[in-house]
């Protein structure tokens, strides 16, 4: 997995809306960032951007779509990774 490529903001991942929460305005107009990170046998993506419908070459201007979708990686990353086995985990059966 060494030679992944960054991905561009707008490849690889569309966004997901869902009616009636905050995220209702974030559609794949509107990603600014979009990420990949490694860990033992896990492989993480993210596709971030503004859910006020701005579009998603304006947010990406900002470093904040990127450092959110990046923040969100380290707890899930941590979580899924600190066992030995995934099999050990309590929401897993294998």
């Amino acid at each position: 997995m060494g030679d992944l490529q960054p991905m561009q903001p707008g490849s690889g991942l569309y966004a997901i809306a869902y009616p009636g929460t905050i995220t209702a305005g974030f559609g794949n107009g509107q990603r600014a960032a979009a990420g990949v990170q490694i860990a033992g046998p896990y492989l993480f993506l993210y596709t971030a951007g503004e859910t006020d419908g701005m579009p998603g070459k304006a947010a990406a201007a900002s470093v904040e779509p990127a450092a959110f979708g990046a923040s969100l990686l380290t707890p899930i990353e941590k979580t899924l990774t600190q066992h030995t086995s995934a099999c050990a985990q309590k929401d897993i059966q294998c």
